[in-house]
């Protein structure tokens, strides 16, 4: 199964889902692969096959995702499209119909990730149990910093987040040196923790068009621009399509929450046949898009 975890950001709590029948599980009705349209779900504006991932049952007290509070919630992942920014983004609508949010433009490979890829993953049933991992720990919240930043951490194991990354520094980033003394602890984090994830903690600014997240109220026609000059003096060009997803991502202010997250293993590559890659769900609390994306080492 490899490593599959599910996070809850009303409680900050880690769960995770294993096969079923493992000690201490749940009875929650979730699922690996199988088939979207057999689990009673309709891809409205896109063709298929999106791949489902997993099937997860909100119904478990386990499980906590804003806007999906009953029901069963598709993890997707379109394998066999390929964008500009690896994001995808999708929303389920209570009959079942999953609505493409973004991006823009996505561009249909038969042949992507590789030929003969398969349409759907064999079956397996999971379960839900509390993790090992405890974001009120010093230790755990450092790992899970990328997801919870440092909720509900006692003044006292705040203290010991600095003295652990005093003594590693490493845990913050690839410097053998610790950040500027004045940094906050949340600082250290933002700026250089990428724990849990294999290269950074993804992006939190929504990309569906129709979402209504507010504007960033600093000037963010700024760093558009920015950006733009840059792609300039590279000589990369972009598409207009793309470019309006660009510039939605830039202003917007993060409204993405991470609620699930996978990494394959050399024992079992599935669903990328292929080891350590990561797959990574975030909701919007806004429109309840859920974006999709991956990272691997």
């Amino acid at each position: 199964m490899g490593l599959f975890l599910l996070f809850d950001h009303e409680r900050v709590a880690v769960s995770e889902l294993v096969a079923a029948g493992a000690e201490g599980a749940s009875a929650g009705r979730h699922r690996f692969g199988g088939s979207l349209a057999g689990a009673g779900f309709e891809l409205a504006n896109i063709p298929p096959p999106v791949h489902l991932v997993a099937l997860v049952d909100a119904g478990d007290p386990l499980v906590a995702v804003p806007g999906y509070e009953s029901g069963m919630i598709p993890l997707l992942y379109p394998f066999r499209y390929e964008t500009t920014f690896g994001q995808f983004a999708y929303r389920v609508d209570p009959d079942g119909t999953i609505v493409w949010t973004g991006p823009s433009k996505v561009i249909p490979n038969e042949d992507f990730p590789y030929a003969g890829f398969p349409d759907e993953f064999a079956e397996r049933l999971l379960v839900a149990r509390r993790a090992a991992l405890d974001p009120t720990r010093a230790e755990d919240a450092i790992r899970c910093g990328g997801v919870f930043a440092l909720k509900e951490l006692s003044d006292a194991e705040r203290k010991r987040v600095r003295e652990l990354i005093a003594e590693n520094p490493s845990l913050v980033g690839n410097s053998d040196e610790l950040p500027e003394e004045d940094w906050t602890e949340e600082t250290m984090l933002a700026a250089f923790g990428r724990e849990l994830f294999a290269q950074a903690p993804p992006d939190a600014k929504c990309i569906n068009d129709q979402c209504d997240a507010e504007e960033d109220d600093r000037p963010g026609g700024m760093e558009f621009e920015e950006l733009m000059g840059l792609l300039g003096d590279s000589g990369v060009e972009v598409a207009e399509e793309d470019l309006a997803d660009m510039k939605r991502g830039l202003v917007r202010r993060p409204s993405l929450k991470t609620f699930a997250f996978h990494e394959t293993t050399m024992e079992d590559p599935e669903p990328w046949d292929d080891a350590f890659v990561q797959t990574i769900w975030q909701v919007c609390t806004r429109c309840r898009s859920i974006h999709v994306s991956n990272q691997c080492t």
